[in-house]
């Protein structure tokens, strides 16, 4: 086993079977061994997927015009909050787009990012310091007061990076089950968590009707992730006035079931 398999196992070991949503945690994030705690980059042509950000500077230029436009309509300073910046490519190219663009607000706005990782913190310094631009990081949403700002909180392709519960269909008994990770020997393994019948959140339960659930086969898998819900509630109240911007692929609620 390597480094990081070895700590999944460790927790096995205690819990006997391991939530899914844990699993997805310590895999990505572990501060030193997690997948986004690579010290090479993940992300782009030569690395393991592409996404908008790493095709080119365009789209941080697009959306930066969108940003000129909004921010006459809030009091000043507009603060522009970026959680999930990786290495602050995207930040890179929307700055220098309004730097070279945006005449009357260049010195009329900040820009914030919330980032957990010291390994991408860093890059995002390296990348953005020469910039004459007021920039402040921050660890945690939870640091910025709620309803203390006026801008537009953005996040680009983060909401499904984090950890979900993943959760299957029961048709014999009509309930929802929730999946963890065990162990087999030196293999992972998916088992079942043994626990009451889990609850869809309100939202989905809305979509999914008693005749919907008469079809759904046997085993179904649904994903949901909590900590994303909470992350979008959280960016939502640091907002006094201004606009939320997220940014993600994907079926809608209905599409998907």
């Amino acid at each position: 086993m390597n480094a990081l398999e070895e700590i999944i196992s460790r927790e096995i070991a205690e819990c006997n079977i391991l939530p899914f949503n844990r699993f997805m945690e310590i895999a990505l994030y572990h501060p030193k061994y997690g997948y986004y705690e690579k010290p090479h980059n993940p992300i782009g042509r030569q690395g393991d997927f592409i996404t908008n950000v790493s095709v080119g500077e365009v789209y941080g230029k697009l959306i930066a015009e969108s940003f000129c436009r909004w921010y006459g309509d809030v009091e000043l300073p507009f603060v522009i909050v970026e959680g999930g910046a990786h290495d602050g490519q995207f930040a890179l190219d929307v700055l220098q787009s309004i730097i070279e663009n945006c005449e009357d607000c260049r010195d009329r706005f900040q820009y914030w990012l919330v980032e957990p990782s010291f390994l991408r913190k860093k890059k995002q310094q390296d990348k953005l310091e020469n910039l004459p631009v007021p920039i402040r990081w921050f660890s945690r949403l939870e640091e910025i007061p709620d309803r203390s700002l006026n801008g537009v909180v953005f996040c680009n392709e983060l909401l499904d990076a984090f950890p979900v519960r993943r959760l299957g269909w029961d048709k014999v008994n009509g309930n929802w089950y929730e999946w963890g990770v065990g162990s087999v020997g030196a293999e992972f393994t998916w088992q079942r968590l043994k626990q009451e019948p889990v609850e869809l959140p309100d939202y989905v339960k809305s979509f999914v009707s008693p005749e919907l659930l008469e079809v759904l086969p046997d085993g179904f898998i649904y994903e949901w992730s909590p900590q994303a819900e909470a992350w979008w509630r959280k960016a939502c109240r640091i907002l006094k006035s201004g606009k939320m911007v997220c940014v993600d692929y994907g079926l809608e609620t209905m599409d998907f079931f």
